[in-house]
């Protein structure tokens, strides 16, 4: 009988947000922060943003470069969570902000300055000089939509090379926000895809 391990190596990547009630809009852009909770009982929170385009209600993310829609390569054991917070959708400039602002807690976590760091694209545009607090300035954009789930490693211990689809509802973070007594459940806009497969992450 084989022993059960007691760690996994899994990769999460965004397959696919489907948000029906934007299907009239041609095309937005988003930012999605993804949060792993307590992927192993030494790490309490593993932390992931990207950046996707909404095109008639659908982000289909499949035939994406693994670049654009990877989220996490990590390590877990027993009982974890996945929650993904989707802002509104972002101009130009708000997507540059929030560009700026992710390499804030990046370099800020590591202690650097900007003048370590080689900026690329649009990144460039920040002052050669500004330091990772000022990068951090930037105000955080409103969120649209939230979805969580909680998951298990025993599930993944017999997935195949493909790996397996997780669906997670987003529900309105704007409703969320409004202080209000409603007894109802709050609306569910959406629906994000993500696809989880083993890999060689260590601990």
């Amino acid at each position: 009988m084989a022993k059960t391990p007691s760690k996994l190596g899994l990769e999460f990547t965004l397959e696919r947000v489907e948000i029906p009630i934007r299907k009239r809009i041609h095309e937005s852009a988003h930012a999605l922060a993804a949060r792993l909770i307590w992927p192993r009982i030494t790490i309490a929170k593993r932390t992931s943003d990207i950046e996707f385009r909404i095109k008639d209600g659908v982000c289909d993310m499949r035939q994406a470069p693994w670049h654009e829609k990877i989220l996490f390569r990590e390590t877990v054991d027993g009982k974890f969570a996945l929650e993904l917070d989707m802002t509104v959708s972002l101009t130009r400039t708000q997507l540059r902000d929030w560009r700026r602002m992710a390499m804030g807690y990046i370099l800020l976590a590591a202690g650097q300055t900007a003048d370590n760091i080689g900026f690329a694209g649009e990144l460039a545009e920040a002052p050669l000089k500004a330091t990772a607090k000022d990068l951090q300035a930037s105000h955080p954009p409103e969120l649209y939509a939230t979805g969580a789930i909680d998951l298990q490693m025993a599930d993944f211990l017999d997935i195949s090379p493909e790996g397996v689809t997780i669906s997670i509802p987003l529900i309105s973070a704007l409703d969320i926000t409004k202080v209000t007594r409603r007894l109802h459940d709050l609306p569910t806009v959406g629906t994000a895809v993500i696809r989880i497969q083993k890999c060689d992450a260590e601990g």
